[in-house]
């Protein structure tokens, strides 16, 4: 099987595929850092919310999620996407350290100018977005705008262990704040607060990190004098991520407003451990997106449609297992008024699939700034996500609510493959020595 343009031809021997599917050690090495430190922070992330699911309920824990949500919403505008131009100019290395903490701070500061000026002219509107939380809401925005910008630049510099850890470490910490607090009988409004004062916590030792870090191979000492640059990159970014956010939490004021709050909890609770199951992808974006811009290694592409093949062997297995252990887990693990959320996760999970695919291919697509294949990919999801859950308010129910954001995912993720194919990739398939090929994807060459 030879590698001649983007395609494997099954006419040589298991020697030249071997060959073939080597990815360069640094991009393997880059692979392996972030996916066990991730895999770290993503298991603290989950305790943190497990804890917070048993010292409450589900109608509480939907409400947490639904102010976060609306918290990630304002991040997302906000912070107009800058943190996707600083790791394309970075890889670029044509940006400074200096530069991107400024504009960061920048940034944050008119956000928080803006909320402020809602609160006074606005406060009823306020109260309902921030469920009376205020202080701690602020510093909520603040801290997730920090960790966004600090991430990105800490990864464009190829520092991929460091972010995960300083936020693994955070939140051990605030699972033992919460853990004192409760046992202190201090009622469900004081755990959330902590909760989202360590999310402030998180961002100030993320902005300490890039502030203290040395790279000077990846920093350039020379500022991108044409702001303009910057910002044109990052609001395309801001589109395609504005319509993704559509995509992924629209359908939450649907639930929140049409069914009950138990009801709401569950999907939303089921809509959070989904997201588990894309968090390799979710993963390897960064790497894919440094290796893309770059263009570091021509088997690229090679190596994303294998993965996606992966994926799709993985998330069979998944619903197997959600069919057969997921209620008796899901109800041991955060109580019995969680019984409905395996059945909401069994339906997301051909849509996730193609969000697994789709999270790998708009990295790549970034790094060629081709950013605009990613928008109307979206587009298209977010209209879907929209018109489907406005056709079913007469008989809303979180079932259908599920199935309209899995074919929403699956609508978006087929577009990004058409493309994909397009650029002469043979997608998906599964062919001839493909088991051989899934073996060898990590190895590297001596």
């Amino acid at each position: 099987m030879q590698y001649t343009g983007f395609i494997f031809e099954p006419t040589k021997s298991y020697s030249t595929l071997k060959s073939a599917n080597y990815l360069s050690m640094n991009i393997t090495k880059q692979l392996m850092q972030q996916i066990i430190a991730r895999t770290f922070l993503v298991i603290s992330s989950l305790l943190v919310n497990i804890c917070l699911a048993r010292f409450t309920n589900a109608a509480e824990i939907g409400v947490l999620l639904y102010i976060t949500a609306i918290g990630a919403f304002i991040v997302l505008v906000g912070g107009m996407s800058l943190e996707s131009a600083f790791t394309y100019y970075s890889v670029q290395k044509a940006i400074s350290k200096k530069q991107i903490i400024t504009l960061s701070f920048w940034q944050l500061m008119g956000v928080i100018f803006l909320l402020i000026l809602m609160q006074i002219f606005f406060p009823q509107y306020f109260e309902n977005v921030s469920h009376n939380y205020r202080v701690s809401f602020y510093v909520f925005i603040a801290g997730t705008l920090m960790t966004n910008y600090c991430t990105a630049a800490l990864f464009a510099s190829q520092h991929f262990i460091l972010p995960n850890l300083l936020q693994t470490v955070g939140n051990i910490a605030c699972i033992i704040f919460i853990s004192i607090l409760y046992f202190h009988n201090n009622h469900a409004q004081v755990l959330f607060k902590t909760y989202f004062y360590f999310a402030g916590i998180n961002g100030l030792l993320l902005f300490m990190a890039l502030v203290f870090i040395k790279n000077e191979q990846i920093f350039n000492n020379q500022q991108l004098k044409n702001k303009q640059l910057i910002y044109r990159y990052a609001l395309q970014a801001l589109g395609a991520n504005l319509l993704f956010f559509l995509v992924y939490r629209l359908d939450y004021w649907f639930v929140q407003k049409f069914t009950s709050a138990t009801d709401a909890g569950n999907y939303m609770q089921a809509s959070k451990l989904a997201q588990i199951f894309i968090l390799i992808p979710q993963f390897m974006a960064p790497v894919i997106f440094n290796a893309s811009a770059m263009k570091q290694d021509n088997k690229l592409p090679v190596f994303i449609n294998t993965i996606i093949q992966l994926f799709f062997l993985f998330f069979l297995l998944v619903a197997l297992l959600l069919m057969l252990f997921g209620n008796a887990i899901i109800t041991l693990v955060f109580g019995n008024s969680f019984s409905k959320v395996a059945n909401v996760m069994l339906i997301l999970m051909p849509g996730l699939f193609f969000l697994a695919g789709l999270n790998l291919l708009s990295a790549y697509f970034s790094g060629l700034n081709k950013i605009s294949i990613n928008i109307k990919g979206a587009a298209m999801a977010a209209l879907i996500t929209l018109v489907g859950n406005i056709l079913i308010i007469p008989y809303y129910h979180i079932y259908w609510a599920a199935a309209i954001t899995s074919f929403a995912y699956a609508i978006a993720g087929i577009w990004s493959l058409y493309h994909f194919k397009k650029m002469n990739v043979n997608v998906f398939f599964f062919k001839k020595l493909d088991w051989r090929k899934f073996a060898l994807i990590f190895r590297t060459k001596n």
